[in-house]
Formats: structure tokens, C-alpha cells, sequence
């Protein structure tokens, strides 16, 4: 009997365990993937074939299963399931119920033809920027759009025209963008995170840039009306592509984020955190001096550049380049204010200012201002 039992230990102690333990918590050693993010706990083994991302800042790592070929042809009906969407779409008629129900009808027959698919997204696009017309379509197609837009099976032109159809519904429209939102509150979020998982994709290249800079178009224009904080680590991921329009896009919405002019600004400038603020400042200290952008884009960068400076101090180190860009932009803007034409506004002006002030106030030497704005003083 003591042999018996003593042959049962040491076949169980053989067997490794299953479970690791860490911090009081059991769990599977063996990371289970599923199609959605996971946070990878300590000790856990992550199998090989996944999709790995981690926080630079808490250091966490998140898993999910890795899809097939997002241009492949779906399985039979996969197109007629929802995917990702809970809500439910208005089935009321409007201009182009007809349209949408032939794609609808193209979509779950059991070898979609995505030829006639594109081209009734396409007679659809052209429409969709009207004023009246917008907010009908998100109402009545949002959940549709959706399905193309996140379902990797699903050729890549689709998804494409799906992505530009709610871009066009948003643009000057913030009674569409307000509809995308009551329906679908995690959108913003679901774009980011598709376009990190399409900019590590090596195939289509061109195809995968144009989808990435549609789903960038999308989270922009909800910026207006949309509160949250975006997660700056995947936007700086997305910089990273070798894009010029992508970089421009990535960072005005990350202006945007950390806009002066929010609600909550001093909040969120002192949750900012430094590491992400300094590489935002040196980015923007860097592409404002491109002669590509126009006055829109310089003046958003420049005011988002100052805000950041204002707040992190000499932990944002501007180099020679940016001082003597703004040095020769002051020169260039008191001599706009100094003549004054009729087509310049008070906005502009008080720009003109903001900017000459901060030279010496924000990206100088304080004492410069002041001795600076005594003389001005003192000539008048």
C-alpha cells in the first residue's frame, strides 16, 4: 500500500500544474487567445501566431487571436452576422432605402458579389455630405457601414467606400456626429485600434494607408463632439508609418486631445504625461516649420506647441531650428499686423499676436519679454 501511494505522488508531481498563481489570484499558465484584446497576467505562456501589443507606460501586455487575409472572401452569410454592433438601425423608408437593401440583399446571399456592392456604396458616397442627408444615413445604415468597415473578411474597396460614406455624413454635420455616438459610443475607440492592427499588416500597403488615413478622417471630425481621452501610445504607433498625411492626421488629433481650449483643459494638461508630452512637443516643434502646412494646421500646432511648453516646462527641449522658424515667423507676422488689410480678421490678428508674444514669454527668456514690451512701450 505505502508503494501505491507512493507511485500515485510522484506521477502527480510529474504532471506540471496547470495553473500559476500570483498575488493570491490562480490562473491558466497557458494564455488563452480570443478575437478581442486581453491583458497577459505574469507567469502566463503566450502562445506563438498571436497578436501581441504592450503598454509602454504600466508595461502590461495584451493578446488576441490573429485573423486570416482581410481580403479574403468570407464564408458563406459571415457578412449577414453582426459584428461588433449592438444597436439597432432605423428601418423607417428615406431616399436610399433601396440602394442599402440591395446591398443588404448582396451581403448575405451565400457568395456575395462585392462588384455590385461597391457600386451601390459609390452612388451613395456623393449624396452622403448634405446636409439633410447625413444624419438619415447614419441613422438607417450606421449599423451596416459598421459591419464592412470592421470585418476583416471584407474586401478592402468595401470597406473603404464604408469608411468614406461616414466621413462625407460628418463633415460641417454635428447632428451626424452626435447620432454616431448615442449608437455607438466605443466607435472612436474601434477605429484606433483597427488602424494599430491594419499599420502591422505587410500586404496591400496602399490599400492599407488609404483605410488607415479614412479611419483618422472619421475619429477627427467626432473630435468635435467627442469628450474622451484617446490613447496617445497607439497614435504614436501610428506616426510611425512612413506616411506623410497619416503623420499629419495623427498629430492634429492628438492637438486636438490636448487642446487649451477644452473644458477640462488644466486636467487634462496635468494628467499629460511627460514622456508622450515632450515627443509630442519635439514633433510638433518640428512639423510646423514644413512649408506644406497651411495656416489652419500651423496655427493648431503652434497653440497646442505653446500649451505644452506652458506646462512641462524645460522638460520640453525645442532645438535651434524651431527658434529660428519662429523668430523669422514673428518678423513675417508684425508685418502683417502693421498693414492691416481688409482681408485680415481680429482672430487673425490676435494670432499674429499670441505668437509673437510667445517667443520670448513661452520659448524664451521671460526678462526678453518684458525688457522687449517696455521698449515697444517706450517708442510709442
Amino acid at each position: 500500500m505505502y508503494w501505491l501511494l507512493l507511485l500515485l505522488f510522484s506521477i502527480c508531481a510529474s504532471q506540471e500544474d496547470p495553473f500559476v498563481c500570483v498575488d493570491e489570484q490562480c490562473f491558466l499558465k497557458e494564455f488563452v487567445p480570443k478575437p478581442y484584446w486581453q491583458e497577459v497576467r505574469k507567469g502566463q505562456n503566450i502562445p506563438v501566431g498571436l497578436d501581441v501589443k504592450v503598454n509602454l507606460n504600466s508595461g502590461v501586455i495584451s493578446a488576441r487571436e490573429l485573423p486570416g487575409n482581410m481580403n479574403a472572401t468570407p464564408p458563406m452569410n459571415q457578412i449577414a452576422n453582426v459584428i461588433g454592433s449592438e444597436f439597432e438601425d432605423d428601418s423607417s423608408e428615406y431616399m436610399f432605402t433601396k440602394q442599402f437593401a440591395e446591398v443588404r440583399s448582396l451581403a448575405s446571399s451565400a457568395a456575395p458579389d462585392f462588384t455590385l456592392i461597391v457600386k451601390q456604396l459609390d452612388d451613395v458616397v456623393e449624396y452622403a455630405s448634405g446636409w439633410a442627408y447625413g444624419p438619415q444615413i447614419i441613422s438607417h445604415e450606421l449599423r451596416l457601414l459598421e459591419r464592412f468597415i470592421f470585418d476583416r473578411l471584407v474586401p478592402s474597396e468595401v470597406r473603404e467606400l464604408s469608411s468614406r460614406i461616414i466621413g462625407a455624413c460628418l463633415r460641417n454635420n454635428i447632428g451626424s456626429a452626435k447620432g454616431i455616438l448615442n449608437k455607438d459610443s466605443r466607435i472612436v475607440y474601434k477605429l484606433l485600434e483597427e488602424a494599430v492592427f491594419l499599420s502591422h499588416n505587410q500586404n496591400a500597403e496602399s490599400e492599407v494607408k488609404t483605410l488607415i488615413k479614412r479611419f483618422l478622417t472619421i475619429i477627427e471630425l467626432l473630435q468635435q463632439t467627442y469628450e474622451q481621452r484617446l490613447d496617445a501610445n497607439l497614435l504614436i504607433e501610428l506616426y510611425e508609418i512612413d506616411d506623410h498625411i497619416i503623420k499629419l492626421k495623427v498629430l492634429s488629433i492628438l492637438c486636438k486631445t490636448y487642446r487649451p481650449d477644452r473644458i477640462e483643459a488644466t486636467l487634462v494638461a496635468r494628467s499629460l504625461d511627460p514622456t508622450i508630452g515632450t515627443q509630442l512637443a519635439t514633433l510638433l516643434s518640428t512639423h510646423i516649420q514644413d512649408e506644406r502646412l497651411d495656416e489652419l494646421q500651423v496655427r493648431e500646432f503652434f497653440t497646442t506647441l505653446r500649451s505644452l511648453k506652458k506646462e512641462l516646462g524645460r522638460q520640453a527641449k525645442l532645438d535651434a531650428n524651431f527658434l529660428n522658424w519662429l523668430a523669422k515667423e514673428c518678423e513675417k507676422r508684425k508685418q502683417s499686423l502693421a498693414t492691416r488689410t481688409e482681408d485680415r480678421s481680429e482672430h487673425d490678428e490676435e494670432f499674429d499676436k499670441m505668437l509673437i508674444e510667445s517667443r520670448h514669454l513661452i520659448f524664451g527668456n521671460p526678462m526678453a519679454h518684458r525688457i522687449k514690451n517696455f521698449e515697444d512701450h517706450d517708442e510709442l
